[in-house]
Parts: structure tokens; C-alpha cells; sequence
């Protein structure tokens, strides 16, 4: 036993000797000597570790006369913040502070690379003769990064963060591009905001606006605010300039987003360039006046509806029929503990071209009060509800008057109660209103009137939930029992905060089947259903009896018969284990045995990608609104990354009423630590909307923040703790 470790240990001795050569320092090599004068020699795997700071190399000689590390073989040293310096041969001090390096590169832990063919370190800076600097890989068919920019000096600031260069100019596949005699740009070591260019893009064509580049520029203006300007140049002689504003107040946030677009094109009529020709503003404002008050402005204006379309085309306010600005007064706790009050304002602007802004509301203002729930005895308990509105337009509708004024009062009355498994939940609502109705059209005539109304509803609900514990499946058949008033609702009384939705298994079971409460759902009836729900699987069922004759709610929805349509839902969830899932929902007419609307989905997460499959079918009778038939069937597929950085998508509709194609979208993107490709193309098959196809591109650009930060965050309120 001591023979092997005696053997060990000598083995140790003759292939590894390290030695201590100052207080904080220790070398390992294979081979070690000193001479008369302290000075050391060391060769073959040669690591000198002082703390986190380590130097690897195969020969080095240690001057200890003139406190250097000198060093005539290709070495690598790593810093103390983890990034890498490389070199054929160098000098260094020994507590590796100052340093010189024959063909320097320096690699940081983002991988973004520095080359020069000679360096000088002095403490946090490095100064680099002829650098090249890019975070991309050398592509084997060109044999050079995609991108680069190459400088004569370059100073790298470490304690600063930040990177001087002089006379830069920026390559793409070793082309020149972009020439500068001088420039200030963040390091990349940088983890937090500063001022600076971020990554430009560019977008070689889009059959809109053809060629266009983007060069985004951030500002940190102080702890709580932030400014991104982004000007896209565009090949049509116009600029588009975009405007992001965060800022973080002591009670709450302002958030800002503008954009202006200039057209440089001498115009027909002046021969002058049209500075302003379009504009948007979307503003957000959220103020903590007190811990009882809250206040907020959410503005939305354009100049023109198709000026976002067509210049923003990602924009979410694209898909608004109109947009709104409104501001708001949230109180909490004002007259008695727990109440609600909300006062709001609406104005709205119509940004699509069939839609008549005339007859859009204004809404001035909306005031919701809720009071606190009361407890009566015991599961009993009331609430106080009230609600003022004032709605005007400029032209009225046909549903719509030119301006009404309303006054509600909801006095609310709730009960539950449990016994074994069962379950009874009541509720009483009795809705006292005041109506001032001003020009409401019934057929040729324009109506004036003031309407006074109470109107009662109650409704009981009884479930009893079984549970099957071999099957681990929960079976709740429900009752339901609504007593109403059967007083009709006049159409002289403007339905402002109602909309005729299709029916709704979610609103079966409720005292009003209306989306709003400017209508009730008068009369009495009864429902009944069942609900079955496993771990991979549920289904709900309804059907109702309509006692009373009259409903006004089965009229608005097409059910005229005395039992109602039945609905119904169910889906499935990972089949078979295959991470696939399908889900249904109808509404079927027994009497007619006909389905007057489905939906099915199949949707499969799989080694490619993901895909989803969608139908649907909506007969004209299931809703009051002006729809036609439809039917309609949808595709959707996102792959998974291939070829380690690329991905696509894929959506297309199809409508089978028609027999023709709505829309097909096809998207391809490309992003590695270089660059970012992106490509997409928009095949419509409606009238008076072109074809689009947009193909841009952006650099991994060295800038003052990272892109997760722009992601996250540029688009949010920044969020500091209070």
C-alpha cells in the first residue's frame, strides 16, 4: 500500500511541478526552473493562476527584475469577468494589470470577437492596432463573417463600457458598406441602459413601399425614463419616423408611442416637400392620485385609417374597425369599505373605410358605483349596483338613436347554500331604470321619449356533482329555474350596451342571457344539462323549456319552439398521449334537426412543429346581427427551428360557402448571435387588398442593450420597484 502511493506521488513530481511564485499567484507546468536571480523558465502545459485570472500556455519566462510574464508561444488568458484574450506571443505584468499582444483577439462571453494584429492592455482598456470586431462566425463558402466592421484604432473601454473607434468602416461578405471617421458605441460587457445606436435593419423589399432601412437610436434619459427613435427611410422618397416613450412615475407610468411620415417628393400642388403628411399617437397615462384613487388616459388618434396599414403593417391597432381614446377615475373604499367607483369617457375614430365615423359613439361620461356586499344571514348577501351613462353620435343608426341618457339602479341579491353533495345558488336582481331617449328611429319615424322601468329577475340553480373514483371522472347534472318579468323590452329605448351574440352555453345558466343590460331576458323557463369532466376530457350539455311564450331573447336568437336548441361542448386533450387535442361546440334544433352553427379544432404539438386545424359553420338564423351563412375552414403551422437557427409558418382560411381562398400567410425567419432574416409573404383573395410580400434583415449590432431588453421591455412601462 505505501509502495503505490510512494510510486504516485514520484509520477506526480515528474510530469506536474507547480510552484508558488509570488503571494497570490501559483504556476503548474511540466517542467520548472529558476535561476541565480529568481527569474523562472517553465514549459509544457504551463498555467499560471493568479485568483480568477488564468494563463495557459507552452512556454513562458517570468522576469522577476522587471515584473514581467513574457510569452513566445500562442497562449490563452482568461480575465476576471470570464472573457478571453488570445495572442501568437505578448508580455504581461505579473498581476496581469498592463499587457502587449501580437495578433490579438479578444472573445467575449456573448461570443462576440476582437481581432487586431497588435494590442496594448492597460488596466480596464485596451487599446487594438487595426481591429476587425463582429459577433458573427467566418461562413465557409466566402471564407469571412457575414458582417464585420474594421477599424485602424480601436479602444476598448472596460471600466466605462464603452468602444472608441477611429476610422470604422462596416462590411457585409467583405463588401464596405457604411464609413465613419469616428465613433462611440457601448460595449457589449455593458448589463445595463445606456444611449446609444441599436442594430439597424433593413428590409431589401416590400411590394408596398419597396426598399426601406431602419436605424434605431435609444436614449436613457435618467433612471425612469426612455426614449426609442427608429427613422425608416424609404426608397419612395418618404421617412417614417417612430417615437417610443417609457417613463416610470412615483404613482403609476406614462407611455407614449408616436409616429409621423414625411414625404420628401416635391408635391403637385406647392413643389414643396410635405413635412407632415401623416401622424399617429398612441398615449398611455396611469396615475395612484391616493391609496384611494387611480387615474389613466389611453388616447388612439390617426390622421388617416390606412396610414398604420400601410406603414406599421404589426401594428395590433391594424385590426380595429376603430379606435379609441378614453380616460378613467377608479376609486376604492370611498363612502363605506370594499365600494367601487369608476367614471370613464370614450371617443372613438372610425380607421376603416366602410365604416361611417358619424355614427361611431361618444360616451360622456360612464359612471359605475358598486357598494359593498352586504351579508343579510347566513350565505345570503346584497349588493348595490349603480350606473349612469350619457351616449350621443352625430348620425344615428338603425338599432342606434342620436343620443340617449341613462340611469340604473341593480339592487342584487345572492344566496348559496351545500347539502351532502348538492349544491343551491340563488340570485335576485331587480333593475330600476330612467331612459331619456332622443331620436330613435322606428321604421320612417324618429321617436323622443323618457322611459321609467323596474324589472324583476330571479333565478335558482341546483347542481349535484358525482364523483367516479375508478374512472377519476366527475359527473354535475345541473337545474335551473329563471322567474323573470314578462314585460317586453320597447324598441323605443336604444340598445347601447347590448349586442344579439349567438347563444352561449356560458350565459345558459344566468338570469339575463344579454351581453349587456340595456335588454333583459324576460319570461320563465327552465334549463337543465349536464356537465362530465376527466383528466383528459370534458363535455357540457343544455338544453332549456321556455315557459312563458314571449321571450325576447329567443326571438333575437331564432328559437321560437317551447324547448329550446340544445348546446353543447366537449374536447379532448393529449391523445393517445400524443400531445394532440380536439375540442367541438354546437348549437343544434331538434326540431329541425338541423346544427345552426359548430366549431371543431385539432391542434398536435409534433417533432416538426405544431400545427392546428379549424372549421366552421354559422347558419344566419342562429343571430340577429346581418350575417349571412358561413363556413369557413383554417390551417395553421409553426415549425420547430431547423438547421439549428431557422423557422417558419404557415396559415391559410378557406371559405367553402364561396368555394374560394380567404387568405394565405407564409413566413420564414432566420436569427443567430449575426444576424436576423425575416420574410413574408400575405396572399389575400378579397377585393381592393393586393398582395404584399415584405423581406427584411437586422444585425446583431453592438449596442447599449440587449435585444431581450428591447423585447421585454421598450414596449412596457419600466418597472422599478416602488
Amino acid at each position: 500500500m505505501y509502495l503505490k502511493i510512494l510510486i504516485i506521488n514520484f509520477l506526480s513530481l515528474l510530469f506536474f511541478i507547480h510552484l508558488s511564485y509570488s503571494q497570490d499567484s501559483i504556476i503548474y507546468s511540466d517542467f520548472i526552473k529558476t535561476d541565480e536571480k529568481n527569474n523562472i523558465q517553465a514549459k509544457g502545459g504551463v498555467k499560471i493562476i493568479n485568483g480568477s485570472q488564468i494563463l495557459e500556455t507552452e512556454n513562458v519566462y517570468i522576469d522577476e527584475e522587471n515584473n514581467k510574464i513574457i510569452l513566445n508561444d500562442y497562449f490563452t488568458f482568461k480575465d476576471e469577468m470570464g472573457n478571453y484574450y488570445l495572442g501568437s506571443k505578448g508580455e504581461f505584468s505579473k498581476d496581469f494589470n498592463d499587457a502587449s499582444i501580437q495578433d490579438f483577439i479578444f472573445i467575449e462571453e456573448n461570443k462576440l470577437r476582437l481581432i487586431g494584429k497588435k494590442a496594448i492592455k492597460k488596466g480596464d482598456i485596451d487599446i487594438v492596432e487595426k481591429a476587425v470586431i463582429t459577433p458573427c462566425r467566418t461562413l465557409k463558402f466566402f471564407g469571412c463573417p457575414f458582417w464585420q466592421i474594421k477599424s485602424q484604432k480601436l479602444i476598448h473601454d472596460k471600466k466605462d463600457f464603452l468602444i472608441y473607434q477611429k476610422n470604422a468602416r462596416m462590411e457585409v461578405l467583405n463588401v464596405p458598406v457604411f464609413y465613419t471617421p469616428y465613433s462611440i458605441t457601448p460595449s457589449p460587457l455593458r448589463k445595463d441602459r445606456r444611449s446609444g445606436f441599436l442594430y439597424p435593419t433593413i428590409i431589401p423589399f416590400n411590394s408596398t413601399n419597396g426598399f426601406s432601412a431602419k436605424l434605431p437610436y435609444y436614449f436613457n434619459l435618467s433612471e425612469n425614463k426612455e426614449l426609442l427613435i427608429t427613422p425608416t427611410f424609404f426608397v419612395n422618397n418618404k421617412q417614417d419616423i417612430k417615437y417610443l416613450y417609457n417613463q416610470r412615475t412615483s404613482g403609476g407610468y406614462i407611455s407614449a408611442n408616436m409616429s409621423t411620415l414625411t414625404d420628401f417628393s416635391d408635391q403637385p400642388e406647392t413643389g414643396d416637400t410635405e413635412w407632415l403628411k401623416d401622424a399617429s399617437l398612441s398615449l398611455n397615462i396611469d396615475y395612484n392620485i391616493n391609496r384611494n384613487y387611480k387615474a389613466g388616459l389611453n388616447a388612439n388618434i390617426q390622421t388617416k385609417g390606412t396610414y398604420l396599414r400601410e406603414y406599421d403593417t404589426n401594428n395590433p391597432i391594424n385590426y380595429l374597425s376603430s379606435l379609441s381614446t378614453s380616460t378613467y377615475l377608479d376609486g376604492y373604499s370611498i363612502f363605506e369599505n370594499d365600494d367601487l367607483l369608476t367614471i370613464e369617457t370614450y371617443n372613438f375614430q372610425a380607421v376603416k373605410n366602410d365604416t361611417d365615423n358619424k355614427k361611431i359613439p361618444k360616451v360622456s361620461p360612464v359612471i359605475n358605483y358598486s357598494g359593498k356586499n352586504i351579508s343579510l344571514f347566513k350565505n345570503a348577501n346584497m349588493n348595490n349596483n349603480f350606473l349612469f351613462y350619457h351616449i350621443y353620435r352625430d348620425k344615428n343608426t338603425k338599432d342606434h338613436a342620436f343620443r340617449q341618457t341613462r340611469l340604473n339602479y341593480d339592487a342584487n341579491f345572492s344566496y348559496q347554500s351545500f347539502y351532502k353533495n348538492s349544491r343551491i345558488k340563488a340570485e335576485s336582481t331587480i333593475q330600476t331604470d330612467f331612459y331619456s331617449t332622443y331620436k330613435k328611429q322606428i321604421g320612417n319615424e324618429f321617436v323622443s321619449e323618457e322611459h321609467v322601468r323596474a324589472f324583476p329577475m330571479t333565478g335558482l340553480l341546483i347542481d349535484n356533482p358525482y364523483i367516479n373514483n375508478k374512472t377519476e371522472t366527475i359527473y354535475n347534472p345541473k337545474l335551473f329555474l329563471s322567474l323573470n318579468g314578462s314585460n317586453n323590452n320597447t324598441n323605443e329605448i336604444s340598445n347601447e350596451l347590448t349586442t344579439d351574440n349567438e347563444i352561449d352555453i356560458s350565459r345558459f345558466f344566468s338570469v339575463n342571457r344579454y351581453t349587456g343590460n340595456d335588454k333583459f331576458d324576460n319570461g320563465q323557463r327552465i334549463g337543465y344539462g349536464l356537465d362530465i369532466d376527466k383528466k383528459d376530457l370534458y363535455f357540457n350539455i343544455a338544453q332549456g323549456f321556455q315557459i312563458s311564450s314571449d321571450s325576447d331573447y329567443g326571438k333575437d336568437v331564432n328559437m321560437s319552439d317551447d324547448f329550446s336548441d340544445i348546446l353543447g361542448d366537449f374536447g379532448i386533450n393529449n391523445i393517445l398521449d400524443t400531445k394532440s387535442n380536439f375540442s367541438y361546440n354546437f348549437r343544434y334544433n331538434p326540431y329541425e334537426k338541423y346544427i345552426y352553427y359548430q366549431n371543431a379544432g385539432f391542434g398536435s404539438n409534433t417533432i416538426i412543429g405544431d400545427y392546428s386545424i379549424n372549421y366552421s359553420n354559422a347558419d344566419s338564423r342562429s343571430t340577429s346581427l346581418s350575417f349571412s351563412n358561413r363556413e369557413s375552414i383554417g390551417f395553421n403551422f409553426q415549425s420547430i427551428n431547423f438547421l439549428e437557427y431557422s423557422n417558419f409558418e404557415f396559415n391559410t382560411s378557406y371559405d367553402m360557402i364561396l368555394d374560394r381562398p380567404q387568405k394565405s400567410t407564409i413566413k420564414y425567419n432566420y436569427g443567430d448571435e449575426c444576424i436576423g432574416i425575416y420574410s413574408e409573404y400575405n396572399k389575400s383573395y378579397f377585393e381592393n387588398t393586393p398582395d404584399t410580400l415584405s423581406i427584411g434583415m437586422n444585425f446583431s449590432f453592438i449596442g447599449p442593450v440587449p435585444q431581450s431588453f428591447l423585447d421585454y421591455l421598450i414596449l412596457e412601462p419600466l418597472n422599478f420597484s416602488e
